[in-house]
């Protein structure tokens, strides 16, 4: 008696399966790098790993230069209020 393979992408909700869809997509640039290997999904969810650091290093960059421009002026100020964010 086989075990009927389990469907989780099937019981995801819309908006989550449209930002899967869109990670698989990423990550199937890379297909050169995984398709050759003996175990291509372990490499695909690194790959996937890696869309996501990219994507946290692009939002931290764009966050910086906002910070830079609005608080600059008042280094106190501006301590105060990233305390109260990484409080938050």
């Amino acid at each position: 008696m086989t075990k009927d393979k389990f469907d989780w992408r099937a019981k995801l909700d819309t908006d989550n399966s449209l930002r899967f869809n869109a990670l698989v997509a990423q990550v199937s640039k890379y297909e050169h790098v995984y398709k050759d290997s003996p175990d291509p999904q372990k490499i695909q969810m690194w790959l996937g790993l890696l869309e996501i650091c990219k994507r946290q290093d692009a939002i931290l960059k764009r966050l910086d230069v906002i910070e830079r421009k609005l608080f600059v002026r008042d280094e106190k100020k501006r301590e105060g209020i990233l305390g109260d964010l990484d409080n938050y």
